[in-house]
């Protein structure tokens, strides 16, 4: 069964992105009245091998190009930056991943859209089925995030990547919702 939510939000369009420089997941959560329609996609660079300058700006393009077709009113991405890394290896790929959201961070602000960021704990708190138990452990993450979508939206999501991003942007409604409007869910692909 689908569920259904009371949001404050009228008509809106919240982007979820699960930022990084080979997949990065986009959800998108669109509120008109009555209904969520909710959709997701890949940017997917893997083919392009190792990171290198060139790929970051293909991303960078990329995520540019999808915020110019959806136009949303706001944009809610994954501060996931691995702090205090002991191996070299994660401390650039945490470089990596700040760049990388701090390029978002600018094309919402030059556009003058609400950007928010939530650590992956603040998303998945807010998205959890608070009646459920929860004791899903790091390495079961991906897993909870694409089933977590298929209960909510009946969307069966091609990666975590992208189920992690409509949940993102499913946190924001989640955090911004108020008792007395009521929202049902639609699902759109």
């Amino acid at each position: 069964e689908i569920k259904k939510e009371k949001m404050l939000m009228k008509k809106q369009k919240i982007m979820g992105l699960d930022t990084s420089t080979n997949n990065t997941g986009v959800g998108i959560i669109c509120i008109d009245d009555d209904r969520l329609d909710v959709k997701c996609s890949s940017i997917n660079l893997r083919h392009e091998g190792a990171f290198t300058e060139e790929k970051f700006r293909k991303m960078v393009l990329a995520i540019n190009q999808v915020i110019e077709q959806e136009k949303p009113n706001v944009i809610v991405i994954e501060d996931n930056c691995i702090e205090n890394s002991p191996a070299e290896s994660n401390k650039f790929q945490s470089r990596k991943l700040k760049n990388l959201v701090g390029a978002c961070m600018a094309m919402g602000y030059i556009r003058d859209i609400e950007v928010v960021l939530y650590p992956p704990t603040k998303w998945r708190s807010l998205t959890r089925d608070k009646s459920k138990d929860w004791n899903v452990h790091r390495e079961k993450c991906k897993e909870w995030s694409i089933d977590r979508v298929k209960e909510l939206f009946d969307i069966t999501t091609r990666n975590d990547d992208e189920a992690d991003a409509v949940l993102i942007a499913y946190a924001y409604i989640k955090e911004h919702k108020e008792d007395n409007v009521l929202c049902c869910t639609k699902v759109q692909n």
